[in-house]
């Protein structure tokens, strides 16, 4: 989370986190061998991670300035990963 906020807009981290995390996602589908799968899993764990990280930084900047604005959005978010659980 301290990486993503050294970058002045939040466009680039989450279009590399997104396009790599489809990038594993083909070599988790295609992938033939058990190492290959593991690496996939592995590089989409991480890229998940940046995207999660990325996606919250965005939720934080755009609601209100106001604690409550972003605890309600960031509360919806957590609702919505709960059921869709």
């Amino acid at each position: 989370m301290m990486l993503i906020d050294k970058y002045s807009n939040r466009r680039t981290p989450l279009l590399f986190g997104l396009c790599t995390l489809s990038i594993t996602t083909l070599l988790l589908w295609f992938g033939r061998t058990i190492s290959l799968l593991v690496v996939a899993r592995f590089l989409q764990g991480i890229t998940g991670g940046i995207v999660w990280s990325v996606g919250v930084a965005l939720i934080v900047d755009t609601t209100s300035g106001d604690k409550g604005g972003s605890a309600a959005a960031l509360g919806t978010v957590a609702t919505a990963m709960s059921v869709g659980a």
